[in-house]
């Protein structure tokens, strides 16, 4: 079946089969227009997977399917843009700590290393004053996530479905988002 605009509109007003067939429409490209910016199936899929409930929250802004789509490849190119910008600084982080552990001279000036950890703490402090004020699923899913467990380990130990998980994923980095702010 074809995607019409009178799909996107029954869609802006909460019909779940029209969605469905803008999911079954669209996936298969934003899959592969995802792969550009990432190599691994399971975060281009997490990736998109985020875009498409993104689309649904807003559902009610879209009256063509031009207009669906073009939300739908711009968020999910910031969201894969996002992903990366994330990945270097985790990888640039890492890097750095390692550096700092290996290193036996006195190249690092006490302050420089004082300030970085005082930044750290804050930041720490920040994020688990955050994390406190989730709600107990939400905050449960999300502690998981950071210990290294991936979208489907998490669904597997608690019993719950991989796109149950990513909702609580999504609505907890929303609720993190505001309070950093």
């Amino acid at each position: 079946m074809q995607l019409t605009d009178a799909h996107i509109l029954s869609i802006s007003r909460g019909d779940k089969e029209s969605f469905r067939l803008l999911y079954e429409t669209v996936f298969p490209s934003l899959i592969l227009f995802s792969r550009r910016f990432t190599d691994l199936k399971a975060e281009a899929a997490d990736l998109v997977q985020e875009t498409l409930l993104a689309y649904w929250d807003k559902r009610i802004d879209f009256k063509s399917v031009d207009e669906a789509k073009a939300f739908l490849y711009g968020t999910l190119k910031n969201k894969c843009l996002n992903h990366l910008r994330s990945k270097r600084v985790h990888e640039r982080y890492v890097q750095k700590t390692m550096g700092e552990a290996d290193r036996t001279s006195g190249a690092v000036e006490e302050n420089d290393v004082t300030n970085h950890s005082v930044i750290e703490e804050e930041a720490f402090a920040i994020l688990h004053n955050a994390l406190s004020e989730l709600p107990p699923r939400e905050k449960e899913v999300l502690e998981l996530s950071i210990k290294g467990q991936r979208n489907q380990e998490i669904a597997d130990s608690l019993g719950l479905s991989l796109n149950t998980i990513k909702t609580l994923k999504l609505r907890a980095y929303r609720k993190i988002r505001e309070v950093v702010r």
